[in-house]
């Protein structure tokens, strides 16, 4: 099974750089371990509703994803721009101020923090979202140390940004790197949040059908690999340049030179409602229950069967356990408006390893081969699926040189 360049790892960096190398002519190999492409991104089904690998949305803003996809083959499905701040006694909607002409001053209203500090935040996230490039903090600094000096405190951290990051970045603590927190809001107030029709397994399986036929080989796993080899449950590979495209973790136990890779976890409860909420936006529980966030998928997707309605309700960690459930169950309900009789599980996604941590200093131009070995990944980038297509490119170019096909990829 001998090919130019052996890929190990059919996620979204391993596509993105057979999709480069390929459209350059280059002979290219995927070798995924497991039975389908997109690692992490992935969708299932059960009794008839879609259930993706954890809360994930797409970014339309994602620069890396236009050169990946034909959005419009993905049959995208938008959520509104804003968020829900739910409690027992208050329900505050804020909806981003395009959203109609009545946005701007409900969500005015509806903001913690005084009015000088609204404004405040306000003008922040414009310099944020609408400069030719993006005003990254100087210096980065942990995303809550960010918030406390740039004048952010009180209600309007507790209520709306720590707890809307932490389902985002999911570190509660708000202590990885401001860079990325800054990354992450400019490409949320520039893009829209949305899922394929399909789920978003529909990503990755879009982009491994724009490869030539028979460019990924599934149910292979790497047990050892060096910078032109590997050894593989379905037999030896000899390779002109081999990139290592797995996750964080993986990617470590395949070259340890490479160091440890820590990755935050998210538990995803999955539950059916006897109709879809018409809410479009995310809701932010800041009662004591469990969870971080719940969202109606079914209310923006087709993710549920007719007349029955489908919320994810996700938490940062592994908390996967009985009491927990019932505590699930009972927030989603009071967030929902049902009984909790009308709550049902379909399904609990427990990820440990899903997305890697930012740590400050980030160092977003890591070395790009090690040991003669390219390495591409979420870990060697940002945490989102932006960055693991940005760093499948990155290594694509890298190997474009090595074979010396300079011109620009």
């Amino acid at each position: 099974m001998d090919t130019e360049v052996a890929i190990v790892g059919g996620g979204l960096a391993g596509l993105r750089c057979a999709q480069v190398l390929s459209s350059r002519g280059v002979g290219v190999r995927i070798y995924e371990a497991s039975d389908r492409v997109g690692g992490r991104v992935a969708s299932d089904r059960v009794d008839g509703f879609t259930i993706d690998r954890g809360f994930q949305l797409l970014n339309t803003a994602y620069p890396a994803l236009r050169r990946s996809v034909d959005l419009s083959a993905l049959d995208l499905c938008a959520f509104d721009r804003g968020v829900r701040l739910e409690q027992v006694d208050n329900r505050r909607l804020l909806l981003d101020p395009r959203q109609g002409l009545l946005s701007g001053p409900r969500t005015l209203r509806n903001l913690p923090g005084t009015f000088r500090e609204q404004l405040h935040l306000g003008r922040a996230l414009a310099k944020l979202a609408f400069g030719a490039s993006p005003h990254l903090p100087n210096p980065e600094l942990p995303t809550a140390q960010w918030f406390a000096e740039s004048g952010f405190s009180g209600p309007l951290v507790d209520e709306v940004l720590q707890p809307f990051l932490a389902g985002v970045t999911l570190d509660p603590s708000l202590s990885g790197s401001s860079t990325v927190t800054a990354l992450i809001l400019r490409s949320l107030l520039r893009g829209r949040a949305a899922v394929p029709a399909q789920g978003m397994g529909a990503l990755p399986e879009r982009m491994a059908k724009d490869l030539p036929p028979g460019t990924v080989l599934l149910d292979c796993r790497v047990e050892t690999m060096s910078r032109t080899s590997l050894s593989t449950t379905q037999g030896a590979v000899n390779a002109t340049i081999v990139v290592l495209a797995a996750d964080g973790p993986r990617a470590t136990q395949l070259v340890p030179q490479l160091g440890s890779s820590e990755m935050n976890a998210v538990t995803t409860w999955w539950h059916a409602l006897p109709e879809s909420p018409a809410s479009k936006v995310v809701c932010l529980d800041l009662e004591r229950s469990p969870i971080t966030n719940t969202v109606a998928m079914s209310a923006a997707a087709p993710y549920a069967p007719r007349n029955r309605g489908l919320v994810a309700s996700s938490a940062p960690g592994t908390r996967a356990d009985s009491a927990t459930d019932a505590a699930v169950r009972k927030a989603v309900a009071r967030c929902w408006d049902v009984t909790e009789r009308e709550v049902e599980l379909i399904a609990t996604s427990v990820i440990p390893h899903a997305l890697p941590r930012m740590p400050v200093p980030l160092n977003l131009t890591p070395p790009l081969d090690i040991s003669g070995i390219f390495i591409a990944g979420d870990h060697r980038a940002t945490a989102s699926i932006q960055g693991a297509l940005a760093s499948g490119e990155r290594a694509a170019r890298g190997v474009l040189k090595r074979l010396g096909r300079t011109k620009k990829a």
